[in-house]
């Protein structure tokens, strides 16, 4: 993600505005990725419970937990990717996922989309990893839905726009994570017996 981050604000120093096919290429290999990343998890989860570390993907607490750590460090490395937009100076347009805004200073956008980036990967990680083993594609083709609205919404040419899709995205991510946490800690719940 930071590569795909890091060549495509370098690309957009020469293609001015942002092109809709790079981000949608960008955005189909993360979503793409995530099976992988799944697989990964549970090959470390499976060797760590071969040295007695307790971590299964079949619990719903684990995955959450797996999911924030996942998710947050998906959103760190894509705030990298936007910090590059300061960082080089390479002006109008040159960014990823930072529209020219004049209603307010770059590294002020860079830092809300970044703090609003991160519970929407959480969200998208946790419903995929929960969703994998099912082997549905249902819960992956609307997570890479929103997604492509989320990214879509950076090429319009006002800030304003797109930190108000940001917004609302991360508020959808957090009532989302939020109901479906509850509702697992109401699953392990133990009976209470009469």
């Amino acid at each position: 993600m930071l590569i795909g981050g890091v060549v495509h604000s370098i690309w957009n120093i020469w293609t001015t505005p942002s092109s809709l096919v790079l981000l949608l290429l960008n955005i189909f290999t993360l979503e793409l990725l995530r099976p992988f990343a799944y697989q990964l998890i549970a090959t470390i989860c499976e060797k760590l419970n071969r040295v007695n570390i307790p971590l299964s993907l079949s619990s719903p607490t684990e995955v959450f937990k797996l999911s924030v750590c996942y998710g947050l460090g998906i959103g760190f490395l894509n705030g990298l990717s936007i910090s590059l937009v300061p960082l080089t100076s390479a002006g109008q347009n040159a960014d990823f996922y930072a529209p020219h805004c004049n209603c307010m200073s770059i590294y002020i956008l860079v830092a809300l989309e970044c703090l609003l980036l991160m519970p929407m990967h959480v969200a998208w990680t946790y419903y995929t990893m929960s969703d994998y083993p099912t082997k549905s594609n249902s819960v992956p083709l609307i997570i890479t839905c929103w997604h492509i609205i989320v990214g879509v919404s950076t090429l319009f040419p006002s800030c304003i726009v797109t930190l108000i899709v940001f917004s609302l995205s991360a508020l959808l991510a957090l009532i989302l994570t939020s109901r479906k946490v509850a509702a697992s800690a109401h699953l392990m719940k133990p009976v209470k017996k009469e």
